[in-house]
């Protein structure tokens, strides 16, 4: 198993790659800084076919454990021409966002993703997740990070002059585009989560608060294009603090604690959440 240390709080610095979190000055700081996360590979744990991240693992370290699987096993951890490797975008998101939490919220969140999983099987369903697919609000929560994740890793591959603000403020102007980037990406799953209509205003492809690609486009897009991105990721890295794990408890933390009252209401609207 391999151990990574992360930043305990995100800085929203300038900086291409350290974007959301800032960096300390050598790695002996960076590691023995809280939290961490643990990596397994190749994980052989046959009774689960594809990665996954173990929010609060009983064994060696309670620090979120990402179990990816050898990469024939699993080929979206390097790609194919049919498959993208969205693998580590993915679920490194979760990990970062996991290791920001205290061990009791974590805790939960493994209880709460287990029980859906549990009953989509003892329903006869199949436990799975996508952009698209209505859940249940905490699923969505927690899977529209990692679409943004995916999104916004490939987005800043095909553009390796952009930096900055000015990276940010045209990923999310791409994303809300009659014809965004990524939709021709070899071998990527891409749906659009909602566009630009003439008076500029968003018009949503999806809503509701179950829905991951709702809760994305509201939050990394409507609500990043209100404030900023940084301030969109930031908050909700953070919110793992207040045991935010849920679209409503969000919009009660940002009403709460920031300035962007009439923002996340115009969000909630818009995405019917």
């Amino acid at each position: 198993m391999i151990l990574f240390s992360v930043s305990s709080a995100p800085t929203l610095c300038r900086g291409r790659r350290a974007f959301p979190f800032g960096r300390l000055p050598n790695v002996g700081e960076m590691f023995i800084r809280q939290p961490r996360i643990g990596v397994v590979y190749p994980d052989r744990n046959n009774a689960i076919p594809l990665a996954y991240v173990e929010p609060a693992p009983v064994s060696l370290t309670t620090f979120p454990l990402v179990h990816l699987k050898h990469k024939d096993q699993d080929t979206r951890l390097f790609g194919t021409a049919s498959t993208a490797a969205t693998l580590i975008p993915h679920e490194l998101a979760h990990a970062l966002y996991l290791a920001l939490m205290p061990l009791p919220t974590r805790a939960s969140v493994e209880a709460q993703y287990i029980a859906w999983i549990t009953a989509r099987v003892a329903g006869g369903l199949p436990p799975f997740h996508n952009t698209g697919l209505a859940t249940t609000p905490f699923v969505a929560w927690i899977e529209c990070l990692s679409i943004f994740a995916e999104r916004f890793y490939f987005f800043s591959r095909q553009q390796p002059n952009l930096t900055g603000d000015n990276l940010r403020l045209a990923f999310i102007n791409d994303e809300l585009a009659a014809a965004p980037l990524l939709q021709n990406l070899p071998s990527y799953q891409y749906k659009s989560v909602g566009r630009l209509g003439p008076n500029q205003n968003i018009v949503p492809n999806l809503v509701g608060e179950n829905v991951e690609g709702a809760l994305y486009g509201a939050i990394f897009l409507d609500f990043a294009r209100r404030t900023t991105l940084r301030d969109a990721v930031g908050l909700y890295l953070n919110s793992g603090d207040d045991n935010v794990l849920n679209f409503d408890d969000f919009r009660n933390l940002v009403i709460n604690d920031t300035g962007f009252d009439a923002s996340i209401q115009a969000v909630a609207v818009t995405w019917q959440l």
